[in-house]
């Protein structure tokens, strides 16, 4: 479900959560975020950047980035994430730039993308709620994500300063380390195995973690599976034990320790919270 440097997603994905701490990830994907209330600080590379309610926050195919949320859990974003099917037309462009500041203020954006954030939210939420049975949204569902998409994208890139990209280094530890972890997080992973298979010693990538993430090498790992589990439980209706499972953690009880230290709920009222906010009573595009 979590979009990396391997997946093979072909639709986009629409996540509406309270703004949180993300940690740093990178993925094949274009990656839009709409905060619409509370805040939220975007970091790319070594800087951050503040969102304030209505701003917008883009960040290119295969730039590492990761999100802060300095008032806790409270609020609403909106996140796109584009694979590259989708914005084919914009490839080449989006792989060799970047923005010199990936936030635009809510008072630069046009008031077509505002039109098409607003509607691709009621889009997701309607998709979401219990339909007919029989009743298919599939294919216009997908027809108009895609163009609202386009209307975002035509109006948003030209606001933004852009710069050549570095050529990617690919021995780059940090890189190296994130790319790693967002492969095999679901693996009983431990810091030895990591160095090892990297071919850099512990202590390097012990320094990686400390330094560039501020955090060691558990932590970083559990926030990697938490992030892949809270989209698990808002996407789907599996147990909550084999997500856990399935996520690397090693018994119930400590997914439960980890889980309610970052998110204060247990994961079961994390997934009522979700599906409630899914549920609520939106006009439906379809009808």
């Amino acid at each position: 479900m979590i979009p990396t440097l391997i997946d093979g997603r072909t639709e986009i994905e629409i996540q509406e959560k309270p703004p949180v701490h993300d940690p740093p990830h990178l993925h094949t994907a274009l990656e839009i975020a709409w905060l619409q209330e509370g805040s939220l600080a975007l970091g790319c590379g070594k800087d951050l950047y503040d969102m304030h309610p209505g701003d917008l926050g883009i960040v290119f195919p295969g730039l590492i980035h990761h999100y802060q949320a300095f008032d806790g859990p409270r609020g609403s974003t909106m996140f796109l994430i584009v694979p590259p099917s989708c914005f084919a037309p914009y490839t080449d462009f989006l792989n060799s730039r970047q923005p010199v500041n990936p936030v635009l203020p809510a008072d630069r954006l046009h008031p077509d993308v505002q039109y098409a954030l607003t509607r691709l939210r009621t889009l997701h939420r309607a998709a979401a709620r219990p339909r007919s049975a029989g009743g298919t949204i599939s294919i216009q569902y997908s027809a108009l994500l895609c163009a609202f998409l386009q209307i975002i994208l035509a109006q948003v890139l030209p606001l933004l300063t852009l710069e050549d990209r570095p050529a990617r280094k690919d021995q780059d530890p940090v890189f190296q380390t994130i790319a790693y972890a967002e492969e095999h997080f679901r693996e009983n992973l431990s810091e030895s195995r990591m160095a090892k298979d990297l071919g850099i010693s512990e202590s390097a990538l012990s320094r990686v973690f400390s330094a560039r993430f501020h955090r060691n090498f558990h932590s970083f790992l559990n926030e990697v599976r938490l992030r892949w589990v809270t989209q698990m439980l808002r996407d789907t209706e599996q147990p909550i034990t084999e997500i856990a499972l399935d996520a690397g953690f090693q018994s119930q009880a400590t997914f439960n320790r980890v889980f309610l230290a970052a998110y204060h709920v247990t994961p079961r009222e994390y997934r009522k919270n979700a599906q409630d906010a899914a549920l609520r009573a939106q006009p439906d595009p379809f009808v």
